[in-house]
């Protein structure tokens, strides 16, 4: 009953169309920048907000934050300590890295910049399975209490 009922509306739609070929054009047209217009948008958002970096398996990343409600704090960063503490007794996840916003200064001559980084442990790019595009990543020493980490 409803597949005779359809097929009767799209026969009828389609002599509608045929009958009037300036609304079949003006409808084809606003239906099709509709879809270009949805497909532009959720392509863009998907490929800036849901997936901005091509690194393999994203889907199997996990975030974690620190929280102390007695405070009021819902999402902070996790302190070095206990960072420390949680890789040693995790049995859950392959591997934890840890990252910090930092402000850098950098100064050529007398004019200093200063530039948004971040601190990152030494495991951080084979964590995420992406290669340097230039130099070298970290060596597993840079990653030990105490160990030099920059150098000019």
């Amino acid at each position: 009953m409803i597949m005779q009922t359809l097929c009767q509306d799209i026969r009828y739609a389609f002599r509608v169309f045929k009958q009037h070929p300036g609304f079949t054009a003006v409808a084809v047209i606003a239906i099709a920048l509709g879809i270009s217009a949805n497909t532009t948008i959720f392509s863009s958002a998907d490929a800036l907000i849901l997936r901005p970096f091509s690194f393999p398996n994203q889907d199997r990343l996990v975030r974690l934050h620190e929280r102390n409600l007695a405070v009021g704090i819902r999402r902070g960063s996790v302190s070095p300590g206990n960072f420390t503490e949680w890789r040693k007794r995790n049995h859950t996840l392959e591997e934890m890295v840890a990252m910090t916003n930092r402000e850098l200064d950098f100064s050529t001559g007398d004019k200093p910049e200063r530039y948004n980084g971040y601190s990152v442990t030494a495991n951080f790019f084979e964590t995420l399975g992406v290669r340097a595009e230039m130099g070298r990543s970290f060596t597993g020493d840079e990653g030990q209490p105490g160990a030099k980490t920059w150098s000019c």
